[in-house]
């Protein structure tokens, strides 16, 4: 890794969708009218299962957004219960599995295809993603 993006990483704040009374920030639902306008795809990213869960049901209910893709909910830091994976990919979303939680985090395939069987293999996209070497 090289060095300027460990710098960049170690100084690096991360920041919420929501707003300091809990709801998704006006900013955030306005990219979120661009994105339902131009016809793309929603990935939630790595933000928690909560920051998902509202996300996803602010762009269902009040966005009108169908294309949804909530990403890594394996993810040992996002940890998304399975009931709520259910709940999302009924309301349309659909669930990412990538190789990466198996190759580098060591999350093993039993759990994996485990969570798509119980999730619905219909709702569930598999991806693959290379680890990065920034140097």
């Amino acid at each position: 890794m090289s060095k300027n993006f460990k710098e960049f990483d170690k100084n690096f704040k991360g920041f919420s969708i929501f707003s300091s009374n809990k709801k998704i920030k006006k900013d955030v639902k306005n990219v979120l009218r661009v994105i339902k306008k131009c016809g793309a795809i929603l990935p939630t990213g790595h933000i928690s299962w909560r920051e998902s869960q509202a996300l996803v049901n602010v762009v269902v209910q009040e966005i009108g957004l169908k294309k949804i893709i909530v990403t890594h909910p394996i993810y040992k830091k996002i940890a998304m219960p399975l009931g709520t994976q259910k709940k999302l990919a009924e309301s349309g979303a659909f669930i990412e599995h990538c190789f990466s939680m198996y190759s580098i985090d060591n999350i093993s395939v039993k759990k994996i295809a485990g969570q798509i069987k119980s999730v619905d293999a219909e709702r569930c996209i598999l991806s693959f993603r290379c680890q990065a070497d920034f140097q």
